[in-house]
């Protein structure tokens, strides 16, 4: 019984010092890209680690080392991207600037879902907008909530510019980069007037 344990362990130990070199080595991409949307270094790395270990525990000499390497890039990218949670403002949006500017630009999205839908309606954009060139509130009682979310994450108070038949609307990401909507889609232009192309 105790023989098959070692032959067992002896089977297992490549395919966990390849896991752990494979884990650790996504651990560290994925700190540096912050993917997942961020994540992903934990995701990788604790198992890397564990994998690891286990490699340099029951393996010879030659997966002791692939399951050490393993480790070492899990434990870099695991420091890495605590480190960058660590100086960057965490909030009810999340940590990660990325992970921001996609709500952001999700947000937006719902508010061209909005405008396309008033549109639908009534054939034309104007009611969209206040006089003061911000939404107005009344064309649909989600708008509020929308800019809240955009301005939680970092964005601006989007600007809002409408005609009958046409409208251009923008607001800033979290990085202050301009993102804008238009009946044509998003893009990464500033709204000046009705007549702005969002590009």
């Amino acid at each position: 019984m105790e023989e098959n344990k070692k032959r067992g362990y002896a089977l297992l130990i490549p395919l966990f010092g390849i896991l752990a070199l494979i884990f650790g080595v996504l651990a560290m991409f994925f700190s540096v890209a912050l993917g997942f949307p961020g994540y992903g270094a934990y995701i990788f790395g604790f198992p890397a680690i564990i994998l690891g270990i286990l490699t340099v525990i029951r393996g010879n000499v030659k997966w002791k080392i692939i399951g050490l390497i393993g480790t070492i890039f899990a434990l870099i990218g695991i420091f890495m991207l605590t480190a960058y949670i660590s100086i960057n403002k965490c909030d009810e949006c999340g940590c990660l600037r990325q992970a921001k500017n996609a709500k952001i630009s999700y947000a937006m999205s719902d508010i061209k879902t909005i405008a396309e839908s008033i549109f639908f309606n009534v054939n034309d954009y104007s009611s969209l907008c206040s006089s003061n060139n911000s939404l107005n509130y009344s064309a649909d009682d989600k708008l509020k909530s929308i800019v809240d979310r955009i301005t939680v994450c970092g964005g601006s108070i989007p600007k809002c510019f409408a005609s009958e038949k046409k409208y251009c609307i923008s607001s800033t990401l979290n990085d202050g980069s301009p993102i804008c909507i238009d009946s044509s889609g998003q893009g990464k232009s500033v709204c000046s007037s009705v007549d702005s192309i969002c590009h």
